[in-house]
């Protein structure tokens, strides 16, 4: 059975700024094929004040360059917090 991994925006940049994200998948015998990131990661490396100045612009990029290659998913809400959702409340 094929082998799939979810991973978190923080996680790769935690993994990449300690050059440990290719020893990482290595580890755990997967391949960049096998990993699902969020569709806006990217652009969360791109745009965040936060990480930006937490992550030099060399982590960040590599991290970009690495979600790029990662399969995107798209985050679905759950029926129950579908029913929690009131019309006109931004959705963030």
């Amino acid at each position: 059975m094929r082998r799939v991994c979810f991973l978190d925006n923080d996680i790769i940049l935690k993994l990449v700024a300690c050059n440990l994200f290719s020893e990482a998948l290595r580890s755990l015998n997967l391949v960049e094929s096998d990993l699902r990131v969020l569709s806006d990661a990217k652009y969360v490396f791109r745009n965040s004040r936060r990480i930006s100045r937490k992550y030099p612009l060399e982590v960040r990029e590599n991290a970009i360059l690495i979600v790029e290659r990662c399969q995107n998913i798209q985050p679905q809400l759950s029926e129950e917090l579908r029913n929690l959702q009131i019309e006109g409340l931004d959705k963030a």
